[in-house]
């Protein structure tokens, strides 16, 4: 009966796949790379579909995918809007993203599955930079903290998908939610990866010890945090 779902799953994804245009057959293989959700603005920066001069606009673009079921639409508190995927149909895009032709004008395979990768991390990066963080904790940094909060799953998954420059920023964003909301020990898990990097700047090295320690610290593991 599993397999039989699981056929029938397959062949539903394939008959909607083949009935989009080649520009939303980028935008949904190129969304799958998010996690926990991504609004227009995450989009419009990660999302590339410079080929086709005659693409409609990005919000379109979603909608249309959001009106065929393939995304789901969310509005939340703040009266944003968030789009996200169901995960057998982000897995079955995720697969077309990297598989070479799927997608025209070279817009799938490995090497647009990595292209994209960096892209979000880039974005995603700038909520580690000082001048972000140092602005959480100024008297009107309740909406930042929200926004990042949001976008936990983007910035850890961001950490495997990015550089040595993209990445600890990401790590040093999400060292932020978690020292405050846990899990801890996500925290201490994404700082070792972090620091396991070549190339790191010794600064950031510095930074990403120290929020290390501390979460050490708030986990009752004292020795260590030493």
């Amino acid at each position: 009966s599993r397999d039989r779902d699981g056929h029938a799953l397959q062949t539903a994804l394939d008959w909607s796949w083949d009935l989009l245009q080649p520009w939303s057959k980028a935008v949904l293989s190129q969304v799958s790379i998010f996690r926990g959700g991504f609004d227009l603005a995450a989009v419009n920066e990660v999302v590339s579909i410079d080929p086709w001069d005659d693409h409609p606009a990005m919000f379109d673009l979603l909608m249309e995918l959001v009106e065929n079921c393939l995304l789901r639409k969310e509005n939340t508190d703040d009266g944003s809007v968030r789009y996200s995927m169901l995960e057998s149909i982000r897995a079955y895009a995720a697969d077309k993203l990297i598989t070479s032709d799927a997608v025209d004008h070279q817009m799938s395979g490995p090497e647009a599955g990595a292209t994209s990768e960096q892209r979000h991390a880039q974005y995603f990066s700038r909520m580690g930079t000082p001048q972000f963080l140092k602005k959480l904790d100024q008297s009107n940094g309740s909406d930042r903290w929200e926004s990042l909060f949001l976008e936990l799953d983007n910035l850890v998954v961001a950490i495997d998908y990015g550089d040595a420059s993209s990445a600890p920023k990401c790590c040093l964003a999400a060292m932020k939610i978690l020292g405050m909301r846990g899990p801890i020990s996500l925290a201490v898990d994404i700082a070792e990866k972090t620091l396991a990097m070549d190339d790191l700047s010794r600064q950031m090295r510095m930074h990403i010890e120290i929020e290390r320690s501390r979460c050490l610290r708030i986990s009752g593991r004292m020795k260590e945090a030493r």
